[in-house]
């Protein structure tokens, strides 16, 4: 009987663990390159989706020899323009600057890398560009890989401990 209650209590761990995995936050890293004339200017940081892929933070740096496009997007400083998941806007209205991120597919919290869409200037309504006419996307990613979370891995720790501790316990009390 005993032997039951701990193999379904492992089995029980497993799937916790599975399902914890699958349900964390999901931290997507941007790097990209822009261009205007023989200026440029690299766009990089992070932004952060929940499990239901809203996003929860964002902390975007573009800067480079094209000053007018340089700008840091924060939640402190900026909002965030989220109307699907292969687009994201991020905007600043104290400097009426913004960046466009259009993906070429969508974003999930499986993770993986995902291109950005290269633009025209903003001429059409699915390129990648940083303030208007400031520049246009050169190459540019998002990547990411699922992270648990941290209180969601301690709990599962301990529950491990608690069952080798269990064990450790029954087989001691079992022996003459």
């Amino acid at each position: 009987m005993t032997r039951k209650i701990t193999k379904l209590l492992a089995i029980v761990g497993v799937v916790a663990g599975f399902a914890t995995y699958a349900s964390a936050d999901t931290i997507w890293n941007l790097d990209a390159t822009f261009s205007y004339n023989s200026l440029a200017n690299t766009a990089t940081g992070t932004f952060q989706l929940d499990p239901s892929l809203n996003l929860l933070s964002w902390d975007i740096t573009v800067a480079g020899s094209n000053t007018p496009a340089d700008d840091i997007y924060t939640p402190g400083d900026s909002i965030s323009v989220f109307p699907d998941l292969t687009h994201l806007d991020f905007y600043d209205g104290s400097t009426n600057q913004y960046i466009n991120l259009y993906l070429q597919s969508p974003l999930t919290n499986a993770g993986g890398t995902i291109d950005l869409l290269y633009g025209d200037g903003g001429a059409s309504n699915n390129s990648t560009i940083v303030c208007a006419g400031c520049g246009t996307l050169v190459s540019g990613t998002v990547s990411s890989v699922a992270t648990p979370e941290p209180a969601s891995i301690g709990f599962l720790s301990g529950a491990g401990i608690l069952g080798i501790a269990f064990l450790r316990r029954k087989r001691m009390s079992a022996r003459p």
